[in-house]
């Protein structure tokens, strides 16, 4: 008896003959997700810290002092709404997220997004700078799980604090090239963002455009905008998503592309990678040298 050929999804990849099978899937949980049941551990002493901080990893209460935290409990103004906001995202921002996605083909990853608000002038919408982004996970392990993420938080803010920044918004890829909805885990996280910074937006990695960029010559971001409406919920910003969002750079794909065909995406650290090895540097400081 002749046996049907199955079909598998795609991985991220620029490959078209080359699929994957069927994954074996963790339901998408909260941000809670594994707290009674997992660990997520971190040397604390200050000889081991990450080379950019001088402070022990704080415990999630001291939090209350952080600067994403302090924003929410002194903010006396309100900001223009998240549906008339438009978002730029630098080069560099832009392709570390891509090429995160694409070294963990067949994993879901996430990122966070970090910059400023710029306030529209004389009535006209503001503007969210996506200035840099920081890859977060690529274990189903760890993605969802909040001690991982507490302390990727923690190092981030007090990173980028000191430079007037802060966390903009979140980023995520599905582990499967057809799946194209926000996950609970997306959701959630960026309902947490979305508390202390309403302008914030959740990025979408839009695997069918990744895949035609090369022929498509596109300059926009290969990612889908989502937007949180006041009833709270994660809405597709405009039909596909690209109108509000925009690369500072116009040559950010073409420069994505060169560093595609030279596999840079293998020299990506996330936090994961850091969480292992605390000698792995998470801001990739030479990543675009």
């Amino acid at each position: 008896m002749q046996k049907k050929k199955k079909n598998g999804p795609k991985k991220r990849t620029f490959d078209l003959a080359e699929s994957i099978g069927p994954r074996n899937r963790i339901p998408n949980q909260g941000l809670s997700a594994g707290l009674n049941s997992a660990r997520c551990t971190y040397p604390t002493p200050s000889s081991t810290l990450h080379p950019h901080l001088s402070n022990p990893v704080r415990t999630l209460a001291d939090r209350r002092c952080s600067p994403l935290h302090r924003r929410r409990h002194t903010a006396n103004t309100r900001s223009s709404l998240a549906a008339t906001m438009r978002y730029e995202i630098s080069q560099n921002a832009y392709i570390k997220l891509v090429l995160h996605a694409l070294k963990h083909k067949t994993s879901a990853v996430n990122a966070l997004l970090v910059g400023r608000l710029v306030p529209g002038a004389h009535g006209e919408d503001g503007l969210v700078e996506v200035v840099d982004s920081v890859p977060l996970f690529h274990s189903l392990l760890t993605i969802g799980l909040l001690p991982c993420l507490e302390i990727a938080l923690l190092q981030i803010e007090e990173h980028y604090g000191d430079q007037g920044l802060s966390i903009v918004g979140y980023f995520h890829a599905n582990e499967r090239f057809d799946d194209d909805e926000l996950s609970n885990v997306a959701k959630n996280i960026g309902d947490h963002i979305y508390r202390y910074f309403p302008q914030s937006a959740i990025l979408l990695l839009d695997n069918k455009k990744l895949e035609a960029l090369p022929k498509a010559k596109d300059r926009s971001p290969v990612m889908q905008l989502y937007t949180r409406e006041a009833s709270g919920n994660w809405k597709l910003a405009g039909s596909n998503g690209s109108s509000r969002l925009i690369a500072k750079e116009p040559t950010a794909n073409v420069l994505l592309l060169d560093f595609i065909s030279s596999k840079k995406w293998s020299e990506i650290v996330d936090f994961d990678d850091h969480l292992d090895d605390i000698s792995r540097d998470w801001l990739n400081p030479g990543l675009f040298k």
